[in-house]
């Protein structure tokens, strides 16, 4: 594990990111085995070194708290408990957790896949296998309960299409997924940021699918904002709604003045005074070219 994640990080590789998802799920994974491993801590037969001291007795009826530091837990016989299929399970368990560290790969050149999973606190045979696994030496340890059906063709995952032919597995998206609280979008890393997003998009898009997408910048250099910003100053915003508000009373206040002119001009008979004509010419034309400029 150590030599792995020296590795990713020395080489800098996309996608170094989802070593924290490989160490979170080698986490989830160990918690599982130990659990599966609580029950089966029996012996048939107490070595006879274990308890120089005191006596390996077993339940005593009629205790008053639920444990006692002198007393055994009751021993069992392994040909009578039925512990098989839970240490089936734990071998199940403690293979997937070698895999999980053996198997991981992170695919060159991926397609940009959408895959329903369910929320971060299931346990890990719930959820679908991660794009970061060689998957066909992985199935069939993900999940005990599937693996011990023959149902392991039934387990989601972004490479489901290499150990599966079930349409809901291969195509999950096209299926009900009310049950699924969470998804999976895998294969964008590596790509531009255009691209990647117009094919989420239009998965979200076809899937109708409750998520919406935002890009945010990482990188230090700003010679390009992702996703591009609107440029709002703010102050320049009151001064450009207070200019325009000057602007608009003033055209209203010219038009209601041309519109007074246009009722206020003297009738044909006022213009045709002596006086007009003889400065201004021929009242009619006057008036047309008043209305004109109007």
């Amino acid at each position: 594990m150590n030599e792995l994640v020296k590795t990713v990080l020395t080489e800098n590789r996309q996608g170094v990111q989802y070593v924290y998802d490989l160490l979170k799920d080698v986490n989830q994974a160990y918690d599982d085995f130990k659990d599966s491993t609580y029950d089966l801590c029996y012996g048939c037969c107490v070595a006879s070194d274990a308890f120089p001291k005191h006596l390996a007795l077993g339940l005593l009826q009629n205790m008053t708290n639920g444990y006692s530091k002198y007393r055994q837990e009751f021993i069992e016989s392994p040909i009578l408990n039925n512990k098989n299929e839970e240490v089936e399970q734990a071998l199940k368990l403690f293979a997937r957790l070698a895999k999980l560290v053996a198997t991981f790969s992170i695919p060159a050149r991926p397609v940009i896949r959408i895959t329903p999973s369910v929320a971060i606190h299931e346990k890990l045979e719930n959820k679908p296998i991660p794009y970061y696994y060689d998957v066909e030496n992985l199935v069939d340890d993900w999940s005990p309960v599937l693996s011990r059906r023959n149902r392991n063709n039934a387990i989601l995952s972004y490479h489901a299409a290499s150990y599966s032919s079930l349409p809901h597995i291969t195509q999950p998206l096209a299926y009900n997924i009310d049950k699924y609280s969470f998804f999976r979008v895998e294969g964008h890393v590596g790509k531009t940021y255009d691209n990647a997003y117009t094919t989420i998009d239009n998965l979200r898009k076809q899937y109708d699918l409750p998520f919406d997408i935002a890009g945010v910048q990482l990188q230090k250099e700003r010679i390009r904002f992702i996703p591009p910003r609107a440029i709002k100053p703010g102050l320049l915003d009151i001064l450009y709604d207070k200019e325009k508000l000057l602007l608009g009373s003033k055209l209203d206040f010219i038009k209601k003045y041309n519109d007074s002119i246009a009722i206020n001009l003297p009738d044909d008979n006022e213009l045709a005074q002596p006086a007009i004509t003889k400065e201004y010419g021929d009242p009619k034309t006057l008036k047309n070219m008043v209305l004109t400029k109007k």
